[in-house]
């Protein structure tokens, strides 16, 4: 396992007492999730999600939710924050056909933010 990967049992720490929510240290930490069937869906399906994320600088790209599959196709979806501190969302469903959304309020470091997509 990579020193930068957490799962939800070892992320919350010997301290840490909440079973509902996990303790990342906003540096390199990220949940994997596996591949589920049931967070696979495409741009013609109902689906909704909701998240609190809070940016610590100004690099180019921050990934919020990455659920795609490797090169060359990148099929999947991901929410993300660009260079201009938007966010977007884009779901890829082949290297031609993808839809892509893209919030135009900017988002400043060090401010938490709710982003929610129904």
């Amino acid at each position: 396992m990579s020193s930068n990967y957490r799962s939800i049992l070892n992320a919350q720490g010997s301290s840490f007492s909440n079973t509902k929510s996990i303790a990342l240290d906003g540096v390199d930490d990220f949940v994997d999730c596996s591949n589920p069937s049931n967070l696979n869906f495409s741009a013609d399906d109902a689906f909704s999600f909701s998240v609190w994320f809070k940016k610590s600088s100004d690099s180019n790209f921050h990934q919020i939710i990455n659920k795609q599959l490797a090169a060359p196709s990148f099929n999947g979806y991901i929410l993300f924050i660009d260079s201009s501190s938007q966010v977007n969302f884009m779901i890829r469903e082949s290297s031609t056909l993808f839809h892509k959304i893209t919030d135009n309020d900017t988002h400043p470091i060090d401010t938490w933010v709710h982003y929610s997509y129904l």
